[in-house]
Protein backbone atom coordinates (compact mmCIF):
# COMPACT_ATOMS: atom_id res chain seq x y z
CA UNK A 1 0.00 0.00 0.00
CA UNK A 2 1.28 3.24 -0.82
CA UNK A 3 1.66 6.14 1.60
CA UNK A 4 -1.16 8.78 2.09
CA UNK A 5 -0.55 12.50 0.90
CA UNK A 6 -2.84 13.83 2.90
CA UNK A 7 -6.58 14.90 1.66
CA UNK A 8 -8.99 13.04 0.76
CA UNK A 9 -8.94 9.93 -0.92
CA UNK A 10 -9.43 9.44 -4.46
CA UNK A 11 -11.90 7.99 -5.97
CA UNK A 12 -11.86 6.78 -9.31
CA UNK A 13 -14.65 6.01 -11.66
CA UNK A 14 -15.17 3.91 -14.95
CA UNK A 15 -17.62 6.19 -17.88
CA UNK A 16 -19.16 5.54 -21.04
CA UNK A 17 -17.61 7.64 -23.81
CA UNK A 18 -20.97 9.33 -24.38
CA UNK A 19 -21.11 10.81 -20.49
CA UNK A 20 -17.26 11.87 -21.13
CA UNK A 21 -18.54 13.93 -24.06
CA UNK A 22 -21.46 15.25 -21.79
CA UNK A 23 -18.69 16.11 -18.96
CA UNK A 24 -16.21 17.54 -21.35
CA UNK A 25 -18.73 19.95 -23.21
CA UNK A 26 -19.83 21.10 -20.00
CA UNK A 27 -16.68 22.22 -18.76
CA UNK A 28 -16.07 26.07 -18.79
CA UNK A 29 -12.57 25.94 -19.61
CA UNK A 30 -10.55 26.26 -22.44
CA UNK A 31 -10.38 22.37 -22.86
CA UNK A 32 -14.18 22.17 -22.71
CA UNK A 33 -14.36 25.46 -25.55
CA UNK A 34 -12.00 22.84 -27.36
CA UNK A 35 -14.00 19.75 -27.25
CA UNK A 36 -17.55 21.62 -27.83
CA UNK A 37 -15.86 23.40 -31.54
CA UNK A 38 -14.67 19.58 -32.00
CA UNK A 39 -18.22 18.31 -31.68
CA UNK A 40 -19.72 21.29 -33.62
CA UNK A 41 -16.98 20.47 -36.94
CA UNK A 42 -18.16 17.27 -36.46
CA UNK A 43 -21.70 17.55 -37.01
CA UNK A 44 -21.22 19.83 -39.44
CA UNK A 45 -18.99 17.77 -41.42
CA UNK A 46 -21.33 15.28 -40.84
CA UNK A 47 -24.27 17.65 -41.93
CA UNK A 48 -22.70 18.10 -45.45
CA UNK A 49 -21.77 14.08 -46.10
CA UNK A 50 -26.01 13.53 -45.65
CA UNK A 51 -26.79 16.28 -47.72
CA UNK A 52 -24.67 15.69 -50.79
CA UNK A 53 -26.67 13.82 -53.16
CA UNK A 54 -26.29 10.09 -53.87
CA UNK A 55 -24.29 8.75 -56.61
CA UNK A 56 -25.92 6.65 -59.45
CA UNK A 57 -24.08 3.13 -59.71
CA UNK A 58 -23.41 4.67 -63.72
CA UNK A 59 -21.29 7.75 -61.79
CA UNK A 60 -19.53 5.70 -59.33
CA UNK A 61 -18.43 3.06 -62.14
CA UNK A 62 -17.68 6.52 -63.81
CA UNK A 63 -15.91 8.14 -61.21
CA UNK A 64 -13.59 4.31 -61.43
CA UNK A 65 -13.02 4.76 -65.14
CA UNK A 66 -11.93 7.91 -64.78
CA UNK A 67 -9.43 8.08 -61.86
CA UNK A 68 -7.85 4.66 -63.10
CA UNK A 69 -7.10 6.23 -66.40
CA UNK A 70 -5.86 8.54 -64.78
CA UNK A 71 -3.36 7.05 -62.49
CA UNK A 72 -2.25 4.91 -65.81
CA UNK A 73 -1.07 7.99 -67.41
CA UNK A 74 0.92 8.94 -64.69
CA UNK A 75 2.71 5.39 -64.60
Amino acid sequence: MSESTGGRPSKEYIISIEMAKHLAMMEKTGKGFEVRQYFIRCEEELQRKVQAKPMSQLEILQQRTDSRSSTERRA
